[in-house]
This record gives structure tokens, sequence and C-alpha cells, in this order.
């Protein structure tokens, strides 16, 4: 069996140009992610609204997160909860025009998406962009512009949003700063609704020249091709930039060799099996950073994960061979053995046992949905049941 052939029956291939919003495409590793829409960055500012219709185009780290006390608009209570904040977001400054010779492709046995297309001013312009799966907080992007010039990219963040806009009912703010250290940019992101606030740092590495601006950093690609890294939390070297693309295929490619895979005669049904086994080990890795939320890092629209939602995706990792991730959420439920304890005891004082918020937390479970839950559907038993069964079946699957 080809493997590379048959995972790449699954690739996601445009070839027509359409500046009508859609569904973009991700990317991720597990603890970062992002995605992009049709010419290879995030959603233009002046049409992010159309866009977010269809599915927000932003980064998503799970280090940048924030625990909230407010009064829920759902249980008109006072409450405290957890939420997955938007990170950042990089968008043309002003978008290309008369795009022609366009291809998108996402390439999931190499891990890449690439972007190409000719415009006015460039005959030629190529964007591919990767989440590193090993040095896991790099996210990287490799550009090349030939016959002319494209305008410069800005990086910056989401400064209004609504951490949950089921139950938080005002907007929370980000600050965005930025400095030059050494031969890194670092862009600091700050959330000071959070409690304590949220603070983020990306390290930004370039050959192409930066100048700070209102919205964060403006990035002026030159001529041929350059590349941006951006490194949540810590510094990257050269070395480490420089052989991030090739130790991601690297990564990707031994994945997929080493994984259960079908090769169905019908292409829907190969499409369906390879993005989705895809989707879902670009959401959910073995860091026990915390568990990805539903939809994995895309920022749609749950900024956090249920019990219930982990269960459905067990059996396919399990079955693919992926077992070290699904071990991972059950060591992290193990340690929250105690606080478990507690939270059940805060919604049913008389019981004996442990019980899994219905939203699960970033951080301890202390202190957390108190003093009322966010929303109604908290009190569900049946939650605890869902990550028994987990514990069960993984230990059959691994012991």
């Amino acid at each position: 069996m080809n493997i590379p052939s048959t995972i790449a029956r699954g690739h996601l291939v445009t070839t027509t140009y359409d500046p009508a919003p859609a569904v973009g495409r991700y990317q991720g590793n597990g603890r970062f992610g992002a995605v992009f829409s049709k010419l290879g960055l995030h959603a233009h500012p002046s049409a992010k609204a159309a866009s977010d219709a269809h599915g927000r185009t932003q980064f998503t780290h799970m280090g940048h997160w924030g625990r909230f006390a407010f009064s829920s608009k759902n249980m008109q209570a006072d409450t405290v909860a957890d939420y997955l904040l938007p990170l950042a977001r990089i968008h043309w400054e002003t978008e290309p025009t008369a795009i022609r010779d366009y291809t998108q492709t996402q390439s999931f046995h190499d891990g890449t998406l690439s972007t190409e297309f000719a415009c006015a001013g460039a005959e030629r312009v190529s964007v591919l962009s990767w989440f590193d799966p090993v040095h896991r907080n790099l996210a990287a992007f490799e550009f090349d512009v030939r016959g002319g010039d494209v305008s410069p990219i800005i990086l910056g963040t989401d400064t209004s949003f609504d951490p949950y806009l089921y139950a938080y009912k005002s907007l929370a703010t980000q600050t965005i700063a930025t400095s030059r250290v050494g031969d890194e940019w670092v862009v600091e992101i700050t959330c000071p609704a959070a409690t304590p606030p949220a603070v983020s740092r990306l390290h930004i590495r370039t050959d192409a020249r930066i100048e700070p601006c209102a919205e964060g950093l403006r990035i002026f690609l030159p001529p041929g091709r350059s590349t941006l890294t951006l490194s949540y939390g810590e510094p990257v070297s050269a070395a480490n930039a420089a052989a991030s693309l090739e130790r991601t295929r690297r990564h990707w490619h031994d994945t997929w060799q080493n994984t259960a895979w079908f090769d169905f005669p019908d292409d829907h049904a190969q499409q369906l099996w390879v993005r989705s086994l895809a989707y879902i080990l670009y959401s959910f890795n073995d860091d026990n950073l915390g568990f990805a939320p539903t939809n994995g890092l895309t920022g749609n629209p749950f900024p956090f994960n249920f019990a219930q939602d982990l269960f459905y995706v067990q059996p396919i990792l399990l079955a693919s061979g992926h077992h070290r991730v699904v071990q991972a959420w059950i060591e992290r439920f193990r340690a929250l053995i105690p606080g478990m304890a507690a939270y059940a005891k805060h919604l049913w004082p008389e019981v004996e046992g442990i019980y899994p918020p219905w939203e699960l937390p970033f951080g301890p479970i202390e202190g957390y949905h108190q003093p009322s839950i966010p929303i109604r559907f908290c009190h569900q038993p049946h939650n605890a049941a869902y990550v028994a069964r987990m514990a069960h079946e993984t230990g059959l699957a691994v012991n």
C-alpha cells in the first residue's frame, strides 16, 4: 500500500478563487492552531464579521486562557469559569486584488497549507503555513513573492471580544504591546478582564523587515523567499526555525505510516476519513496542558471542552493507535479527582463520589463555578459516566 497516495486522496485542493466568505482551512498541533482564509492568512478586519459567520480565522494556543468572574446572563447569577481566548491574528494590510492563477492545497500528509496566486502588482505570491508538531509552540510561514511586490502583513490581536456568547454578557478587551529583543520581536497580549490577567508572549523571528504599528507589527515581505516564525512563550533560535518545516513533514509522514488507515474505493468516504482523523490529531495531543475545545483550536464556537465530547472522539484515537493522547486525558482527570469530589458536593451536597464540571476547566477546579454554575446544563449526572467509561476502555487498550 502506498501511504502517501492513500492520504493524498483526502487533500483539500481549490483552484478557483471566490472572494465571498467561506469555511477556512484548519491547522494545528494540539497546542497551537488556527484557521486560515482563502489568501493564506486570516480574514481582513473589514471582512471579519462576514468571515466569522463561517468560522473565525485566528491563532489559538492552549496557554492563552483566562478565569473570569462574572454574572451569567443565562443563570442571572455570579459565577467563575475558564475560557480559551483569541491569541492573535495575521492578515494582509491591504488584501491583494485581481486574483488569478489561484491554487490552495492543504496537504494532510505533509501537515502544510499552500496558497499560490497572481495578483495586481505581483506575478506570483506563495504562502506556506504549518504548525510544528514536535516543537509545539511554533507556527511558521514561508512566503515567496515574484515579479513585483505585495501589501505588508499585519500581526495583531482581537482587542474586543465576547469570551463566551451563551453566558458572558459583556465584551472583554485585550491589549497588545511590542518590543525588539535581540534579533527577535516580542508581542505581548494581555486580557485584563481575566483573574489574574491573562498574559501571553509571541516571539517573532523573520528575515523580513518589521516595524511596530497601532495594531501590533507591520511586516514587509521582500522580493523572493522569506520566512516568519511565531513562538509562543519562548524564544526560537534561527536553527530551530530553519529546521521546522522538514521536521513537520517528517513527523506527519511517520504519523500516517504508523496510523491505522482505510483505503475506501469511494472518494468521498476516503476524504471524510483522512480529513476527520487529521483534524482530530490537529486538535488533541499528549501535552496534558488541558482539554482542547470541542472544535479544536479553531476558536469556534466553544472556548472549552466537555467530557461528553472527548468521549465521542476517544474510540477513533484508540482504534487508530493514538493511545497516548487518550492516556493524557485520563491522567489529567486522575489529577483532578480531589477537585471533582469537591465539585460534586458543590452541586449535590448529599452525594459521595466525583463529578467533572460540564464545562471542563483549564485551571484548578477549586473556586470553579462559584457561587453559581454559569449555565443550566451543568447538572447532568451522566457526565461522570463518560469519564469512567473512557478510563476503563483506555485501560483495556493500553494494558
